[in-house]
């Protein structure tokens, strides 16, 4: 075989698509906020009165009697582990909330109609944190074999360079597959469009993901309050993505015999914003009994997607090596925010503590429906002193399907990982003054993935993504009415 040096530059094409990855990295959201929302995992839609309660259910600050600001700080520590090869670790430190909030009373006890009183909340919230690290090995599958099927179909004449043509221009030609085959990864079979990676055998893959990024969301609500019976709520979220996915895959195998290694470096990079809407209500039939719903509007957001990647195969007797480097490239799309809903009971036992209960429902066109189940409590020891417990479990956001690159995509990162289960656990403590609240919990999170090199592997990697994340609630309120 014939080994060269190959540079080869894409330019831009007009369209590309996000793909399910990219749809479960953007839906997903943690159970993240304040100090006490975090040690209830949540569970506080029909509750309200918390600033990150109220990105659940606008109705949760129609509670509000008085002005109020705060500020959380978090420590997130993940650990990613892969039966057999050992975990990666990564320590994040953030302010997932920050909030200011404004509240209206009436003053006149005579007036019997309309509000009592209404209340404006701005905040920032860090709805997920995608830093992490995936490490996995020992798989005997190559990548080659998906660049071979990225071709499957297509002539070799349409990947060669002619008069005024490009194969680097061709909107059905994948990048990787092309890619492949200017590194001799990738050979015509015996019949046209029926492509094939080289003939080699005991192959040895491994692969090296970084990710970093976060999705935030940017609120303004307003709450009102209807003779303390009825809580009501509008609000404006202005989300924000920005995301940075590094990958490398390299493999050892043997070629006639004779020892050979190839390797693909990968570079993704996303961002995005896009505006939503909430509705929501609290009913307070009973003194003890209060009863939550929320809408949350699907609204389309822009994301701008850059990737780049290059591929090296070389035979290691000779050192003899070619390289594809892959031109950065960028495109925008636009992506359909699933639509939510939540749903909650909460029993208030005077001044002795809360029990409550929440279903979190969630809608995408192109995932699974996700269903969230949340349980959290509060217990009053002094007057001022309490304490938090919650539990959630999160249901999947797709089956356990294989999700390739389309045939004619840009992307050259072929992995995916297939979300399967998530459950949650958490506690808190926090100190409730005149003016001064503070807060402090902390929440253990268990999720299992299916993670995948690309599309033809043998079997999937069963990996476990365990979280620490402490946070810290600072809370100063105004004067009551």
């Amino acid at each position: 075989m014939k080994w060269r040096l190959i540079h080869t530059i894409a330019v831009l094409m007009l369209t590309t698509t996000l793909w399910a990855q990219d749809l479960q990295n953007f839906s997903e959201r943690d159970i993240n906020g304040t100090a006490r929302y975090v040690g209830m995992c949540g569970a506080m839609t029909a509750v309200g009165g918390d600033p990150s309660s109220v990105l659940d259910n606008p109705a949760g600050l129609g509670i509000y009697r008085r002005m109020e600001i705060s500020l959380t700080l978090g420590d997130q520590m993940d650990y990613m582990r892969q039966k057999g090869y050992g975990r990666e670790f990564r320590n994040h430190f953030s302010a997932p909330q920050a909030s200011v909030i404004l509240s209206f009373q009436r003053n006149d006890e005579a007036y019997d109609r309309g509000l009592d009183g209404f209340s404006f909340m701005i905040s920032f919230n860090r709805v997920k944190s995608l830093n992490r690290t995936w490490v996995a090995g020992g798989l005997g599958s190559s990548y080659a074999q998906e660049m071979a099927n990225q071709l499957d179909g297509l002539p070799e004449s349409a990947l060669q360079y002619g008069d005024n043509y490009d194969p680097w221009n061709n909107k059905d030609v994948g990048i990787l597959g092309l890619m492949g085959y200017n590194a001799f990864l990738v050979d015509p079979g015996a019949q046209v469009g029926a492509w094939e990676r080289l003939a080699y055998q005991s192959v040895e893959s491994n692969m090296r993901i970084s990710e970093t990024g976060y999705v935030d969301e940017f609120a303004f609500h307003w709450g009102g309050n209807v003779r303390n019976r009825w809580y009501m709520g509008v609000g404006l979220t202005v989300g924000s993505i920005a995301y940075s996915k590094r990958a490398q895959y390299w493999e050892y195998y043997r070629y006639k015999n004779t020892a050979a290694q190839s390797d693909l470096y990968s570079s993704v990079s996303q961002n995005g914003v896009g505006v939503s809407g909430a509705f929501g209500v609290i009913w307070r039939p009973l003194r003890m009994l209060r009863l939550g719903c929320s809408i949350h509007t699907p609204v389309a957001m822009s994301i701008t997607t850059r990737t780049s990647g290059t591929v090296t195969s070389k035979i290691l007797v000779d050192s003899v090596a070619a390289e594809v480097p892959f031109s950065p490239y960028t495109a925008r799309n636009t992506y359909r925010m699933p639509f939510r809903m939540t749903t909650g009971l909460a029993l208030q036992f005077r001044q002795s503590g809360l029990l409550s209960f929440e279903y979190d429902y969630r809608h995408d066109r192109d995932l699974m429906d996700v269903h969230t189940i949340k349980i959290g409590g509060e217990m009053v020891f002094i007057h001022n002193l309490f304490i938090n417990l919650g539990y959630a479990c999160e249901s999947p956001f797709h089956k356990d399907k294989i999700y390739p690159l389309a045939p004619g995509s840009v992307r050259t990162d072929p992995d995916f990982r297939n979300f399967k289960l998530s459950h949650y656990a958490s506690c808190g403590i926090g100190y409730r003054g005149k003016y001064l609240v503070t807060q402090l919990a902390y929440q253990f999170r268990w999720q299992q993935y299916h993670l995948y090199a690309h599309a033809s592997q043998y079997g999937a990697y069963d990996m476990q993504a365990m979280t620490h994340r402490i946070v810290f609630t600072l809370a100063w309120h105004g004067t009551r009415d």
